[in-house]
């Protein structure tokens, strides 16, 4: 498993008490397009995804986390890319919380029904090349952690896969 890196807002320095959150996304990928969400608020892509829930363990969040943004149910999971650690300020709280997004190679067999939350509204789920998503997320203005994380995925992504580190199908 790959430490992409770590990110953390604007003075926030190593020894803040922190809560901790685990996120999970899904790499899924057909020929030389990538399943991402593309979200209009500020005209970026990420992998679906998002937090777990107290009961789970990665693979059901993520199971269900995609089918709630996608539609899309998830029968293999096949390995770990890698993860990013955020820290940052906790939006409605004065506290900050350390956020580690884990990426999963998966693929996808079926469709069920999208849940999405309010905020998530404005989603739309598209199928788009790496050099695309990479392209928009970039011309993305005061860019907010998360942006700058999919970014450095996406960059990780195709160093990797460049390389050709990621080519088995082991599911886990």
């Amino acid at each position: 498993m790959i430490e992409v890196g770590v990110l953390r807002d604007n003075n926030i320095t190593d020894d803040v008490e922190t809560i901790d959150r685990v996120v999970v996304r899904a790499i899924i990928r057909k020929k030389d397009k990538y399943l991402m969400i593309f979200s209009d608020t500020y005209d970026n892509y990420f992998f679906p995804g998002g937090g777990l829930l107290p009961y789970e363990n990665n693979i059901k969040g993520l199971k269900r986390e995609v089918l709630e943004e996608t539609g899309m149910k998830v029968d293999r999971v096949f390995k770990t890319f890698g993860y990013i650690d955020e820290i940052k300020n906790h939006k409605f709280k004065n506290n900050y919380f350390k956020q580690r997004t884990f990426y999963y190679f998966c693929n996808t067999n079926g469709f069920g029904v999208k849940k999405l939350e309010k905020h998530e509204k404005n989603y739309k789920v598209k199928w788009i090349s790496l050099d695309d998503a990479l392209e928009a997320n970039e011309k993305v203005l005061n860019k907010p952690l998360f942006v700058i994380r999919e970014i450095m995925i996406i960059k990780k992504l195709k160093e990797e896969i460049a390389n050709e580190r990621f080519r088995g199908n082991k599911q886990i």
